[in-house]
């Protein structure tokens, strides 16, 4: 496993730069990963850290995230349609990181995180 001290500040700093870049009008959003984290790395980050907040906080960076990427498609997105992207955006991280089968000890262990924050069912 990773340090958690080292990952924690990691985290801390990656939050800020993805709130930045939310504030920022979509179509300028940098696709450098040292500016702009992904938010499947961040959800692996709070997954490892085992850190509920984090978490959260990674599910509302996704809703942003998602509800910018379909307004810039053109239109007002639903509230429905924004938990669909929503979603999509954590199950596709989730889903490369932490395979059904053949799963190291680590992956199982954050697939079972990933069941008790609610993002995936076993």
């Amino acid at each position: 496993m990773v340090p958690a001290d080292p990952l924690r500040r990691w985290l801390d700093v990656a939050l800020v730069k993805k709130l930045g870049v939310l504030k920022q009008p979509y179509l300028v959003w940098p696709a450098d990963p040292k500016i702009n984290p992904p938010a499947g790395v961040l959800l692996l980050a709070a997954l490892l850290l085992d850190d509920a907040d984090a978490v959260a906080t990674v599910a509302g960076i996704a809703a942003a995230e998602a509800e910018e990427r379909l307004k810039a498609k053109g239109g007002q997105p639903s509230a429905a349609e924004i938990a669909a992207a929503t979603l999509a955006i954590l199950q596709q991280a989730l889903a490369e990181m932490l395979p059904d089968s053949g799963a190291t000890p680590l992956q199982a262990k954050l697939r079972r995180r990933a069941c008790r924050f609610g993002l995936i069912q076993d």
